[in-house]
């Protein structure tokens, strides 16, 4: 009972620092590859955990006019148009262009080659899909199938363990022309720079690549303003981070008191225990035992138990959080990876140590009960 108590105390703490750590590091990994990201007016969260994390919540769309600007802007090193809203199964398709999935901080086909088809796709490794591979794809997150659409597979991308690795990347202008906001036209499709001189419907957003730090705030400084919104995905993680870290501090407060609460058990059960077993020691203490021994073997022995308790609490913990950050992988589409850090260690240790001295003010009760006691109370 006394190894759960401590595996319970000492296990909450550690489990919390995991669990924030691995999504903090995973979260921002999953980011660091998208520089600046333009959209219509609206959250600035929402935008990134549409874009970056591929949540599944409506945009607001933006004209496609302003990626025609983008594109044209001599700030800009590449740009790529995003259309989203429609799956394969639990899989998001993205519209988009070859500037996206050829870049060397982006997609890079693996198996196959790049789509040179409107109804071609480049699939993330995650989906399960392989060249070859022929599907319909669903409007929204219901069952209205667009019959008349094949898709057929013909290259496989990474996207560096997030959540683009479960999305399926298609010509933008295959989503127009199957949503009725463009006629497909051959010749149009085949010059890569034709959105330069034509008009561009309606995208969720742009992914931008500008040419230098200084560019990548200019272009910022333009496009937040009353129609649209420009952001910095890190930026806005930072501000996630904040509400999370208030967050883990209440239930790190939580987790401290649990564990002074924990320390005041343990003392007054190591209390009960000698007063249970006073006449026992007063009866070795009459028999000559030395009163610094039973002292040590006492709290030895609550140290020993308070040390497995620790080892079992250390134990289950990291393997909660690990499977936990599995669960929240598969569903968030971003690995999530928990490890331990000297700190961790080191901190445990601190703590078993502070309540090992805090149990030799209980275990010197043992003096009182000498031979001299046993005999006046027994």
């Amino acid at each position: 009972m006394i190894i759960l108590l401590i595996a319970s105390v000492s296990g909450f703490g550690l489990f919390i620092t995991l669990e924030e750590r691995s999504l903090r590091e995973g979260s921002a990994k999953a980011a660091q590859r998208f520089d600046l990201i333009v959209g219509a007016a609206g959250s600035e969260t929402q935008l990134v955990l549409s874009i970056v994390y591929l949540q599944k919540s409506p945009l607001p769309l933006l004209d496609g006019k302003y990626f025609h600007e983008i594109l044209k802007n001599n700030l800009t090193d590449w740009a790529a148009p995003i259309a989203l809203g429609d799956y394969y199964r639990e899989f998001s398709i993205i519209g988009t262009t070859e500037a996206l999935v050829t870049d060397d901080n982006h997609l890079k086909i693996t198996n196959g080659r790049l789509f040179e088809e409107p109804y071609e796709a480049v699939a993330g490794t995650g989906t399960g899909l392989s060249v070859g591979d022929i599907f319909t794809p669903l409007h929204g997150e219901g069952h209205n199938a667009h019959s008349e659409v094949k898709y057929k597979v013909v290259g496989i991308a990474p996207f560096y363990e997030n959540a683009w690795d479960k999305a399926i990347f298609v010509p933008i202008e295959s989503v127009w022309h199957m949503h009725g906001l463009e006629e497909y036209d051959d010749e149009k499709y085949q010059h890569k720079e034709h959105y330069r001189n034509h008009t561009v419907p309606p995208i969720s957003a742009v992914i931008v690549k500008p040419k230098t730090i200084s560019a990548a705030y200019e272009l910022r400084s333009i496009y937040k303003k009353d129609l649209t919104q420009a952001v910095f995905p890190a930026e806005i993680l930072t501000k996630l981070y904040a509400i999370l870290g208030d967050v883990s501090k209440i239930l790190s407060d939580i987790a401290f008191a649990s564990g002074v609460l924990g320390a005041i058990v343990i003392v007054a059960v190591l209390i009960l225990y000698l007063k249970l077993h006073r006449r026992q020691i007063a009866s070795l203490r009459a028999f000559g035992a030395n009163a610094n021994h039973i002292f040590m073997m006492i709290w030895l022995g609550f140290t020993a138990l308070m040390c497995v308790g620790y080892m079992v609490g250390t134990t289950v913990a990291f393997f909660t959080a690990k499977f936990i950050a599995n669960k929240l992988s598969a569903e968030q589409g971003f690995k999530l990876t928990v490890w331990l850090e000297w700190g961790d260690i080191g901190a445990m240790a601190i703590s078993l140590v502070v309540l090992s001295a805090f149990l030799l003010i209980p275990c010197a009760l043992i003096y009182r009960y000498s031979a001299a006691w046993c005999l006046k109370n027994y």
